[in-house]
């Protein structure tokens, strides 16, 4: 059974904001309007991902995460402890949200959204140590790990709650999956001063990328769940469900 350790602090979400009103740059959709909820996120993903006052969001190209740690202790050929630190995650503003419903005068029980990213890059400080295929790993240095065509498909169980007086969506429980065409992996000083012995281990992760990220998918899962539910929920938590939809 694997354990996951992870804290996910955007250093944006330091706001206490009790109530806002939805931006006029922004059009409301519908409730329950799929087509117009989905050219509304996938405008803010392409033409706003620098930032977006109007609805509170950070940067989300790139998306500032200040701790990512994964810990993944009973895999069949993974057993480590990965601790990221300020890193970015990269790509979210060449991503595409293909399905989005849930959204309703009265929300349904569950959310479903769905998007897919060309190339999303995670770049930044680690610290790792473990095993992989009976491999040690221990080191700390710099990483970047790149994931081609990544489909993201994420299920959120919500909740109603009344703020000051007005009804606010929560996003809980998130089901969520992935699938992605490639992953590249790149630990610097893997070994520490060892640089054919990290080059090595570097080019065997990427050999069997597959296997390894079978084993840590579940880990990943519930990182990046964290992460969007967090974003999501920053939003739903300063705007009343009623000013976000006509």
């Amino acid at each position: 059974m694997f354990l996951i350790v992870l804290l996910c602090l955007i250093t944006y979400f330091q706001s206490n904001i009790n109530c806002a009103k939805f931006p006029n740059e922004l059009t409301k959709c519908n409730y329950g309007d799929s087509e117009c909820i989905l050219t509304k996120v996938n405008d803010i993903f392409q033409n706003k991902h620098k930032g977006f006052h109007g609805l509170l969001l950070p940067s989300l190209d790139p998306l500032h995460i200040r701790k990512l740690n994964l810990v993944q202790g009973s895999g069949q050929r993974v057993n480590i402890e990965l601790y990221f630190s300020e890193i970015d995650l990269i790509g979210l503003s060449n991503a595409t949200a293909y399905k989005a419903t849930g959204f309703d005068q009265v929300p349904l029980e569950f959310i479903d959204f769905r998007f897919m990213i060309p190339m999303l890059m995670i770049k930044g400080p680690y610290k790792v140590n473990g095993i992989i295929s009976f491999l040690p790993l221990n080191g700390r240095g710099e990483s970047e790990l790149v994931l081609d065509n990544v489909h993201f498909v994420m299920k959120f169980k919500t909740k109603m709650y009344d703020k000051n007086g007005n009804a606010h969506l929560k996003l809980e429980k998130s089901k969520m999956n992935f699938n992605t065409t490639r992953l590249r992996m790149n630990f610097v000083d893997l070994f520490g001063s060892n640089e054919q012995l990290g080059l090595n281990m570097n080019t065997f992760l990427n050999e069997n990328w597959k296997e390894i990220l079978e084993d840590l998918k579940m880990t990943i899962v519930d990182g990046f769940g964290e992460v969007f539910s967090t974003i999501i929920n920053h939003v739903l938590n300063n705007f009343a469900y009623k000013e976000l939809f006509n």
